[in-house]
């Protein structure tokens, strides 16, 4: 597997010459970020679209995007391993080259501490919810008033137009009372309706980025789990800069790459020499 998982990431494993239990070590490390994205982009797409198609295609698509963000910084490297030893250097080489990989952690992080963090966030998410509602109801109370104004009113009018065109009666009283408070017994069942499907649609919003949020800001411990992963996703191109292992690896495909250059060049030389006796005796 490790033969085969290194010819696929873009390293001739006949050119490894030892080092194979440090090999294995960065076939691992690699294995292990690539299920950490799919895992930590499927699980913040399933919560954001509810949708496990989706979610399925678009993980395996980021996965791949980090796939071949290590191929290219492995064969960018190529040749110059050998110039990075200083800490300045490798930092400088990962900045420069692994930025979009470390927006790519950053995300997968706040998607898997939110899985980790639940029960810490879950408090301060029962607090988002219970504000909301209490907005919400602000909201509700400032309408019924002006309902409930409107509505008496109304009433007023009816009963100074009463007077005012020798209408007025106790039954005809009586009746604008009863449509007064019909109309506001219905302003408190439209409000009891409204807070329940208000309710129904808090408790059944999953709140993914809302979650994300509160995570960063409510739980500073989470940043420490962030950067962890970040460094997860930064070892293999640690490993490739300073680890001896591709080091070697990097002389050895340098050695043969001079080879092939210098076999080339001498079968060129006879041949350009023949050519030119060729050319010559024609």
């Amino acid at each position: 597997m490790v033969e085969s998982f290194c010819y696929k990431i873009g390293i001739d494993y006949s050119m490894v010459t030892g080092h194979k239990k440090l090999l294995k070590a960065f076939v691992f490390c690699l294995i292990f970020v690539f299920v950490l994205t799919f895992v930590g982009f499927f699980y913040a797409l399933t919560n954001s679209t509810e949708s496990f198609i989706l979610s399925l295609f678009i993980s395996v698509f980021f996965t791949l995007i980090v796939f071949n963000i290590y191929r290219l910084v492995f064969s960018s490297s190529e040749g110059e391993l050998n110039k990075y030893d200083t800490y300045k250097d490798v930092s400088f080489f990962i900045l420069k080259r692994g930025l979009i990989l470390i927006l790519l952690s950053i995300a997968v992080a706040k998607s898997l501490g939110v899985l980790i963090f639940e029960k810490n966030i879950k408090y301060y998410l029962n607090n988002h919810k219970l504000s909301l509602i209490e907005d919400f109801n602000r909201t509700l109370e400032l309408n019924r008033l002006k309902e409930r104004q409107s509505i008496e009113n109304e009433f007023q009018n009816k009963i100074r137009d009463d007077i005012l065109f020798n209408k007025a009666s106790e039954t005809r009283t009586n009746i604008f009372f009863d449509e007064k408070e019909k109309k506001l017994i219905a302003i408190e069942e439209d409000i009891v309706f409204k807070n329940k499907i208000f309710k129904v649609k808090i408790d059944n919003t999953n709140f993914f980025i809302t979650k994300v949020r509160l995570l960063s800001t409510e739980i500073p411990s989470s940043w420490f789990f962030t950067i962890l992963i970040v460094s997860i996703f930064l070892l293999p191109i640690y490993m490739i800069l300073v680890t001896p292992i591709f080091k070697d690896y990097d002389l050895n495909c340098e050695k043969i790459s001079k080879k092939i250059i210098l076999d080339d060049y001498e079968i060129f030389k006879k041949n350009y020499v023949a050519l030119i006796k060729r050319v010559n005796n024609d």
